[in-house]
């Protein structure tokens, strides 16, 4: 077996010149090994960590043809980024390093159960051609074929196992295109699958929306879906084993669409594409709204006597607010539990969510002088 070799890489900064992320860059994966150690990655030439004190970004000093995807880590020592053109790096505690990889296909995902049994999914270029799983055996990257061609869109550990989720198409009947979800389990050395069986649809529950995102943690497995019709379906796998439908939406938002889906600890947690999130709890989506609880706000501070120009103030400090509660742009969630939790965005954001208050803690667009002069939420993160 040929074996692992790691690239090491050392960035030289200049005296006195802090390394930043562009600041259109997009965050698209957030990962931590506990509240004092998080890292956010997307498509710059950085990752955005914080280290209990603050936020910086941190050079991997490679060239990326693509942008990454996906992080997990075994802890502080140990931590895997994956992305395009099958790059895998790697963060011993001290630099980023490249790891030798298998594949040059799109890596999408990467978990594992320890430092020496990490796992990858490798996205195949087209439709007939099964994607790949690798693994990480803490000496070398290796890969195999799934069992049967589908469009895979995540990877988890759940309950001790990989699973990889996603969905396909196929026609029934000519001239009549239909679709299929996919979960495939690896387990004792081979595959088993739910859904979609490799000749027809299987499970009524896995089988009947493609899955697009998953998310595992405590034992239970959750899925974001999307019917046919395009209608969103939430699915969830507890320790039992068996497979409950939530409903998509909060009851007093029907129209609300899902932009992000985690577990954030044991709790669900939906992200919708506008200024809402909402956590599973007591068999129901218990919504927080930004922009009613910061018109609550507003109206408090108006009735206490304010100024105008302390109502322009404000107003001002209430939109730098409003933008931490925007979800449109969300792309990746990680945290210990729903009431404290962290966003990763579009723009090179990062949100951090605590109970029902949500601020920026992180503006890739900041580090330009002149943006963060214009900028309330720049203003506000150099306050803090």
């Amino acid at each position: 077996m040929k074996l692992h070799r790691i690239v090491p890489v050392f960035v030289a900064l200049a005296a006195g010149v802090a390394p930043s992320l562009p600041a259109q860059s997009s965050l698209s994966a957030i990962w931590g090994s506990g509240p004092n150690d998080i890292w956010a990655v997307g498509d710059g030439s950085a990752a955005v960590h914080w280290d209990g004190r603050s936020w910086t970004a941190v050079p991997f000093g490679v060239e990326l043809v693509a942008g990454l995807n996906a992080i997990w880590g075994s802890g502080p020592r140990d931590v895997f980024v994956v992305g395009g053109g099958g790059v895998i790096l790697h963060f011993d505690g001290t630099s980023w390093a490249r790891m030798t990889s298998p594949v040059d296909a799109e890596l999408i995902a990467v978990s594992g159960r320890g430092s020496r049994d990490v796992y990858a999914v490798a996205q195949s270029d087209n439709d007939q051609v099964a994607a790949q799983l690798l693994h990480y055996d803490g000496n070398a990257w290796s890969a195999a074929a799934l069992p049967f061609p589908f469009r895979a869109t995540g990877l988890v550990i759940a309950s001790g196992e990989p699973v990889v989720a996603g969905f396909l198409y196929f026609d029934p009947q000519p001239k009549e295109r239909r679709q299929a979800g996919v979960v495939a389990r690896w387990s004792g050395g081979r595959w088993t699958t739910s859904g979609w069986d490799g000749q027809r649809i299987a499970d009524t529950v896995t089988g009947a929306s493609g899955w697009t995102r998953l998310s595992a943690a405590a034992g239970a497995l959750l899925m974001l879906g999307q019917h046919e019709d395009g209608s969103q379906v939430v699915a969830m796998r507890g320790v039992n084993g068996g497979w409950t439908l939530l409903p998509a939406s909060p009851p007093d938002r029907p129209e609300s669409r899902i932009r992000h889906l985690a577990l954030a600890g044991d709790t669900p947690v939906a992200l919708y594409e506008g200024p809402s999130f909402a956590r599973f709890a007591g068999g129901r989506w218990v919504t927080v709204n930004g922009q009613e609880r910061l018109m609550q706000i507003l109206r408090g501070q108006q009735q206490s006597g304010m100024s105008d120009a302390q109502t322009q103030q404000m107003m001002m400090q209430l939109g730098a607010r409003m933008a931490a509660y925007d979800m449109s742009r969300a792309n990746a969630l990680w945290g210990p539990s729903g009431a404290d939790f962290y966003v990763a965005m579009d723009g090179g954001r990062v949100v951090h969510v605590t109970g029902d208050e949500a601020a920026i803690v992180y503006d890739a667009s900041c580090a330009d002088s002149t943006m963060a002069a214009m900028s309330p939420i720049c203003q506000a993160l150099r306050r803090k």
